[in-house]
């Protein structure tokens, strides 16, 4: 399952009694106010922080999805490295992809694995 992590905490306990074992949750910073841009104003890094917490709490193993975008997002991957290692937990960058419709995709964002 892949998740935002913000509902995390009212149901990791419920979901981990239903079967579910791990949970992938996206986190791509843990500035305020980069993630609100990114999340539309929904949201805060702490709620998402609460949810992984959550699903640890509850058994459920989790990973976490940090898309990097060129000139926007670079300066948070050392604090969510550095953050995931804190927490034991692993931390995977994803490239940048056209899946949006409101056409914010470009290439000249993307950060490569290279």
């Amino acid at each position: 399952m892949t998740s935002n992590g913000m509902l995390l905490p009212q149901h990791a306990a419920a979901l981990k009694q239903a079967g579910l074992d791990d949970i992938n949750v996206s986190l791509d910073t843990l500035d305020a106010t980069r993630f609100a841009d990114l999340s539309g104003g929904r949201g805060s890094p702490e709620e998402v922080l609460a949810g992984i917490q959550a699903a640890v709490d509850a058994g459920i193993g989790v990973k976490l999805n940090s898309v990097i975008m060129r000139g926007y997002n670079e300066q948070d991957v050392v604090p969510l490295l550095e953050w995931a290692m804190s927490q034991n937990l692993s931390l995977r960058f994803i490239e940048f992809m056209p899946l949006d419709s409101g056409n914010e995709w470009n290439e000249s964002k993307v950060v490569t694995e290279a």
